[in-house]
């Protein structure tokens, strides 16, 4: 009887060594990927929101979409931190200023996004996102199976990722209006941010000399590829945003759209 037990018992772990352990390596390794891909989306996302000071309903759209090709299902949380300082300095310097905090949460900063707004911050606020896997892995799956249901959690990708606001950006469905050393610059129409994605630098170089060689238009705002306003788009605008984002030009745009550089 003892002999026939350690058999089967056998078995059972040679059954799962060649068949069912490289099953759960695999979908292990599938997780293992997926988190990779949600951390870049993530920090993606969280940078770009910091660095303008705004978040659109399609760059949010864009991210979530990002997260969909992970191929689980999330549940996201965002927190956005509104400080204030109640006092005669609105810096906080002066100790007789108050520091104040309103924390705004995921319904009602999608609330706003949906209604077509953008959802506005300030420098010195803090955003941040927090995502959790809501679906079952199959790695988590198999990890049940095998130690019958050990495992407490079947969140196998947590991602908690924020900081500060550092710049404030102010869109209103036509222009991005931005203030960077005391100068407003109006992003948009024929400024050279041929992405749309509210900065002008080497990205929309790359992307302005491919579409003009015709190898690809994806991604292409025409409108803001015309930057000298002469109601055509050829080599000498694409000239003067090579030299804008090599700091070789200290201007860029025409009339009310002039962008001035912050390299320089």
């Amino acid at each position: 009887m003892e002999e026939t037990l350690s058999k089967f018992v056998t078995a059972i772990v040679a059954i799962f060594i060649l068949f069912i352990f490289p099953v759960y390596i695999a979908y292990e390794k599938k997780d293992d990927i997926s988190y990779a891909l949600a951390v870049r989306y993530t920090q993606d996302f969280v940078d770009k929101v910091r660095s303008k000071g705004y978040i659109t309903k399609d760059l949010y759209a864009d991210y979530l979409g990002n997260l969909e090709r992970t191929g689980n299902f999330y549940d996201v949380e965002l927190e956005h931190i509104y400080v204030r300082y109640d006092g005669n300095e609105p810096d906080g310097t002066n100790i007789s200023s108050t520091r104040n905090e309103e924390i705004f949460s995921t319904k009602y900063i999608e609330n706003i996004l949906n209604q077509g707004n953008t959802y506005q911050m300030n420098v010195n606020d803090t955003f941040n996102v927090t995502i959790k896997n809501t679906n079952v892995t199959l790695a988590t799956v198999i990890y049940n199976i095998v130690t019958v249901n050990m495992s407490k959690s079947n969140v196998r990708v947590y991602v908690d990722y924020g900081g500060k606001i550092l710049a404030e950006k102010w869109y209103d469905g036509n222009y991005i209006y931005s203030a960077k050393g005391g100068i407003i610059e109006i992003i948009g129409a024929g400024t050279g941010d041929v992405n749309g994605d509210g900065d002008i630098n080497e990205a929309d170089y790359d992307l302005f000399y491919k579409w003009f060689r015709g190898e690809s238009s994806e991604g292409i705002v025409e409108k803001n590829a015309d930057l000298n306003c002469n109601d055509k788009i050829d080599y000498v605008d694409v000239t003067q945003l090579l030299a804008f984002v090599t700091n070789k030009r200290p201007t860029i745009g025409c009339g009310e759209t002039m962008v001035e550089s912050t390299n320089n």
